[in-house]
């Protein structure tokens, strides 16, 4: 377990942030995962946001009312410290990564794996399909290419598709041959699916990341 210094703290909306702290020489493959927390209280998992090449370490957190290991971490001062564990996770890209298609599917805070994944692989040939409610809940979207992201908002019209993950899909065929990864809530993971199943899309095919 690893002790960083909470070096900065971003807002993105009301109740979503990202919180850097320092690296402490943690070796990580990006879309991994760590657990965090503050010293005496629990530890929380939270995919890396930051990419390898980045001197400090990142990940984007909803902070919810009752939940007590976000709301620590949203009061955590600037040089306070946090305690890290990890990283886990199979949720990675292939070393053969350049040769494939790739499909990155997420809601909310989900995207948090694909930023560090793009961050280091620039170059990837991809589709990044991002569910949210509304077009302030697109986490820092400027960050990737324009014409690779596809934002859907549920609860809004506007952005590229107006509708959830799952609707895009229904209406948006899938290469069978592309290599899918889903991350997010288990209810939209277990609809995405069986969509991408009907285009012929195997199980190997898919990583899967659930969000509790």
């Amino acid at each position: 377990m690893l002790r960083a210094t909470v070096l900065s703290r971003r807002s993105l909306t009301a109740h979503t942030f990202v919180l850097r702290v320092s690296r402490e020489g943690l070796v990580f493959e990006p879309g991994q995962h760590i657990k965090l927390g503050v010293q005496g209280g629990d530890l929380r998992e939270y995919s890396i946001y930051s990419s390898p090449v980045d001197e400090y370490l990142e990940v984007l957190i909803r902070e919810i009312p009752e939940g007590a290991v976000s709301t620590q971490l949203r009061a955590a001062s600037e040089g306070s410290h946090v305690f890290v564990f990890g990283p886990f996770g199979e949720f990675v890209t292939p070393a053969d990564r350049a040769d494939h298609q790739h499909l990155f599917i997420g809601n909310g805070t989900g995207i948090a794996p694909y930023h560090s994944i793009l961050t280091t692989y620039p170059d990837l040939d991809y589709r990044l399909v991002h569910g949210v409610r509304t077009a302030r809940h697109r986490y820092e979207a400027t960050h990737y290419d324009s014409q690779r992201y596809v934002g859907c908002l549920s609860r809004e019209p506007g952005g590229a598709f107006h509708g959830r993950v799952t609707a895009y899909l229904r209406e948006t065929p899938v290469d069978p041959a592309i290599r899918c990864y889903l991350c997010g809530s288990c209810d939209m993971i277990y609809e995405a699916f069986e969509i991408l199943e009907g285009y012929g899309i195997t199980r190997e095919q898919v990583k899967v990341e659930t969000y509790y």
